[in-house]
């Protein structure tokens, strides 16, 4: 496979999720497998791309450029966007995931609830890449939070006998 690099005419941040976004996602739960590109300490040592000081952004999640180090992977924002619903259920609600530009150039990401009219988890930016970076890190919450409850509720405990 060939390798492929952005340089330094080519904005990132129009790209992918910020090595900071990645770790993040990571540590919310986000799985690695479904990153499509990778921020990988460069073999440059005087390397600083993108403010990402040292790190090259790779266009493949499992570019390795130097022995000692793990490439992290991160997300383009279709990739982040791949990773949310497009519905989730908030009591008898069914929310639909929703993505638009104001009339100020600021993305808007939502789920909007159509039978009370309800938005959860409303995130405006001024870059479509952070509105789905918020929501995303909204969403990893809201699944990790919904499973604890599953997992907590009485109800779905199995009768022990002591």
């Amino acid at each position: 496979m060939e390798r492929w690099w952005l340089d330094r005419t080519e904005d990132p941040q129009l790209i992918c999720t910020t090595l900071a976004q990645a770790t993040e996602l990571v540590k919310l739960g986000a799985d690695p497998k479904t990153a499509d590109m990778s921020w990988t300490k460069s073999v440059w040592t005087s390397a600083t791309i993108y403010g990402e000081e040292g790190y090259c952004l790779f266009c493949y999640p499992d570019a390795q450029t130097s022995e000692d180090h793990e490439p992290t992977p991160c997300w383009s924002t279709n990739a982040m966007i791949d990773l949310l619903p497009e519905h989730i259920n908030q009591g008898e609600d069914v929310c639909h995931l929703y993505i638009y530009r104001d009339f100020y150039q600021h993305w808007t990401i939502m789920y909007e609830c159509k039978g009370s009219g309800k938005g959860y988890a409303v995130n405006v930016q001024p870059t479509l890449r952070d509105a789905v970076f918020h929501m995303l890190k909204w969403y990893l919450t809201y699944k990790r939070d919904e499973q604890n409850r599953r997992d907590n509720n009485p109800a779905n405990q199995g009768f022990r006998e002591d």
